[in-house]
């Protein structure tokens, strides 16, 4: 199974592109309401609208959900990132963590994998962003995103985050 945090364009459209090679997903959205919209609709009219949800995709408002998960995609906005996983110490201790954001943290002046570290010092870090569009990948056109990583399961990462219209 794969953990995704944050139900935005990106979360979502890396959900639905997973989901559809045949992986469990669970995609974590921040609260109660938002989730029960997109279970209900069945797909994230915020953001994606058209693009449904496949069968193996299950949206949840609790992020013990994500835990234990072969890999947990932290797809949230920078800001939101240290605060996440400041809320969750330790939850997410036994699983490779991948930021799918873009920026720095403005309070540290930190980039992604570094704000992971802060809160996760022990954890396997890599980072996955585009160039990329969210719609793109939701609809299942061809797209290739840039994959960092430094432990020794990268390869089967790469794999298991690729599918025949996503590379990684």
């Amino acid at each position: 199974m794969i953990g995704i945090a944050g139900a935005g364009a990106f979360g979502t459209a890396l959900a639905i592109a997973l989901a559809r090679k045949g992986l469990d997903v669970v995609l974590w959205a921040r609260d109660d309401g938002q989730a029960r919209a997109m279970q209900t609709a069945g797909e994230n009219a915020r953001y994606l609208a058209g693009a449904r949800f496949p069968a193996s995709l299950q949206i949840t408002a609790s992020a013990a959900d994500l835990a234990g998960t072969q890999a947990l995609l932290l797809a949230m906005p920078m800001q939101s990132l240290a605060n996440f996983l400041q809320n969750h110490p330790q939850a997410f201790s036994n699983q490779p963590l991948i930021a799918c954001c873009k920026g720095v943290d403005l309070t540290t002046l930190k980039g992604p994998s570094a704000v992971v570290a802060m809160a996760y010092p022990d954890a396997d870090i890599g980072v996955l962003t585009g160039p990329s569009f969210a719609a793109d990948i939701a609809r299942g056109l061809p797209t290739a995103l840039t994959f960092a990583y430094r432990a020794p399961q990268a390869a089967a990462l790469q794999e298991l985050l690729s599918t025949p219209t996503l590379r990684v």
